[in-house]
């Protein structure tokens, strides 16, 4: 779990310029808890978007492993939530930022995280 949300709030960082903000937020719905990420960079391509989860896939073409990370670390976040039973989502608008939502099932004695 811990990886998770790491890897949201190391690229929410990364990716928001110095006048920028990142916020965090909890919330719930029926049967899930909600975590978001939320930034004011760039935001992400739609064109991108199908993408983001995958291993070694990267939206800026000209990052690679030596100007820090792996493409590895979305895919990462996506898997490590659905082997919580729960899933990731994002919501994106280029030049406005972007909003990763994780969601994770609560138990019936309330949650299981």
């Amino acid at each position: 779990m811990q990886q998770i949300f790491l890897n949201l709030i190391d690229n929410a960082i990364k990716y928001t310029p110095c006048d920028g903000k990142v916020s965090l937020a909890v919330d719930s719905e029926p049967g899930w808890a909600k975590v978001s990420v939320t930034d004011t960079g760039p935001g992400i391509p739609e064109a991108d978007l199908p993408h983001i989860f995958e291993q070694f896939y990267r939206v800026d073409k000209a990052r690679n492993r030596n100007d820090g990370g792996s493409g590895l670390g979305l895919s990462m976040v996506r898997a490590f939530s659905e082997a919580h039973g729960g899933r990731v989502e994002i919501f994106s608008l280029p030049g406005s930022g972007c909003t990763f939502t994780v969601f994770l099932p609560l138990s019936h004695s309330g949650t299981n995280l």
